[in-house]
């Protein structure tokens, strides 16, 4: 791969996450869907405490996209990812780990209420396909959560 073509791709890429980020925080599933390879895993298991539900993994697009149109239905998100490690594996694929911070509001009386807030990794797999990049696969790793009032 040369310089300018290793640039590009890195561009890319980091816009394609940064799109997974508005795209999961405005619900907007049409475009969440676009950015996932058909074949495409999302692992949760390491996203909260063991016993909470929905730590699951997912694979397929169609299993991906109910599990994460459900685990939100009712909440707010805030997602920020930044200073990604991103290496090519191939021309066509590359492994991506973003450090990332989420918060989960819920509804509270009239407005909204703090559920948790984690830190943590992605842990992404890359695939480029009829010359654009997708997710092949994503792993949410959280290291430490805070709880708010909201939570039992």
């Amino acid at each position: 791969m040369e310089d300018l073509e290793r640039i590009v791709a890195l561009e890319e890429i980091r816009r394609l996450k940064h799109t997974y980020c508005h795209a999961l925080d405005a619900k907007d599933w049409g475009l969440f869907e676009t950015l996932f390879t058909e074949d495409g895993a999302a692992d949760m298991r390491e996203a909260g405490p063991a016993d909470a539900p929905g730590m699951v993994l997912t694979e397929g697009r169609p299993a991906m996209m109910a599990y994460v149109k459900e685990a939100v239905k009712d909440w707010k998100t805030i997602h920020h990812v930044y200073a990604p490690l991103i290496d090519f594996t191939a021309p066509d694929e590359a492994t991506g780990v973003w450090q990332m911070a989420d918060r989960l509001l819920v509804r509270a009386g009239d407005g909204w209420a703090l559920l948790m807030q984690g830190y943590g990794h992605y842990h992404e797999v890359y695939r480029k396909r009829g010359g654009r990049w997708q997710i092949h696969r994503v792993k949410l790793t959280r290291h430490h959560v805070e709880y708010g009032e909201t939570a039992s």
